[in-house]
C-alpha cells in the first residue's frame, strides 16, 4: 500500500488525489490490533524463552504487561517487529525481547505512517501559501 508513496525528503505529494490515498493509507494501516490476535502473536514470540516452573499467576502479569505496552498498536507492524527479533538482522535475537524492544521495533516500522502524514502536511501547507499568493 505504501510502495508509491514519497520517499524522500524532498519528494512531494503531486495531487490532491495522491493526498486523500496517502491519508486514506495512513488510517487504514494504523488501525489496532484484535487484542487475542496480539496476546497468542506475544506467546508465539516467548514460546522460545519460557522457562519451567513459573507460576500462572506471573505469566499473566507478563502478558498484561505485553498487551499494555502493545495496545493499539497495528498487526502488521507488530508482525513485522517480532519477526524482525527473530531474524539474524537483529545482532540480539538470541536474547529475550522485553516489551520496550518490540515496541520500538514496532515504531521504526510505523515510521513510513509518520513519513506520509508529513507530506500530507507539506500538501497542505503548500496548499494554503498557493491560496495566499493568489488572494494577494
Amino acid at each position: 500500500m505504501t510502495a508509491w508513496w514519497p520517499r524522500s525528503l524532498t519528494s512531494q505529494v503531486a495531487s490532491r488525489t495522491d493526498r486523500d490515498q496517502i491519508e486514506a493509507g495512513i488510517k487504514a494501516l494504523s488501525q489496532p490490533c484484535d487484542p487475542a490476535w496480539l496476546m497468542a502473536r506475544v506467546l508465539a514470540l516467548l514460546t522460545p524463552y519460557f522457562t519451567a516452573n513459573v507460576p500462572e499467576g506471573v505469566r499473566r502479569m507478563e502478558a498484561e504487561d505485553w498487551r499494555a505496552a502493545l495496545d493499539g498498536k497495528p498487526q502488521w507492524a507488530v508482525e513485522k517487529a517480532c519477526r524482525w527479533w527473530k531474524s539474524d538482522e537483529n545482532p540480539d535475537h538470541r536474547r529475550k525481547p522485553l516489551e520496550g524492544d518490540i515496541v520500538e521495533r514496532v515504531k521504526f516500522e510505523m515510521g513510513i505512517l509518520t513519513f506520509g502524514a508529513l507530506k500530507v502536511r507539506d500538501y497542505e501547507i503548500g496548499r494554503a501559501s498557493c491560496r495566499e499568493r493568489v488572494s494577494l
